[in-house]
């Protein structure tokens, strides 16, 4: 995979998770108006989600940790701009073996690999979306390192990572 392509998958990837994130704050506003009634808008916003135009991707190669800049108002800017702070060698490791997305979710960068070559740790941009009665409709994403789950090797599966110490801790 071409780097462009890497992008355009991304891109495409971003935008479908805030629609998502969108649609699913509309519900909670439609399900709130039929609990408490017609006002309840004002506290939950509209239950119509607004139109969510391509999300531009920029690539930024950095030497130091990966991380990801995003969070788009829909009544300020005209579309979404999601920026990705990536490592120098995301290209060649990342992108063009195709692991810039996990699902839908956007990698920006490689923990740990696998004797195979396959990733076993990866840093990734979760996406959320919601209505803000002071800001309106509004996107945004943060950093996250997940485990990637080979049980299945057809179709590899996300999962939160706990380093070591935090699991003998939760363990307690």
């Amino acid at each position: 995979m071409r780097v462009a392509e890497a992008r355009e998958a991304v891109s495409r990837a971003v935008t479908a998770q805030v629609e998502a994130a969108f649609a699913v704050s509309a519900d909670t506003a439609r399900r709130a108006r039929e609990r408490y009634g017609p006002d309840a808008h004002k506290l939950v916003g509209p239950g119509t989600v607004p139109p969510v135009p391509a999300t531009v991707v920029d690539t930024r190669y950095h030497r130091a940790a990966a991380s990801v800049i995003f969070r788009w108002e829909v009544r300020q800017d005209p579309y979404p701009y999601f920026i990705m702070v990536v490592p120098t060698y995301w290209p060649q490791r990342i992108a063009r073996p195709g692991w810039a997305l996990f699902g839908n979710v956007p990698v920006l960068d490689v923990l740990d690999w696998d004797e195979s070559r396959r990733p076993v740790r990866v840093h990734t941009a979760t996406i959320y979306g919601h209505w803000s009665t002071q800001w309106g409709w509004q996107a945004g994403a943060v950093d996250a390192r997940r485990e990637v789950d080979w049980t299945d090797p057809a179709s590899p599966a996300l999962r939160q990572w706990l380093p070591e110490d935090s699991r003998v801790q939760a363990a307690r």
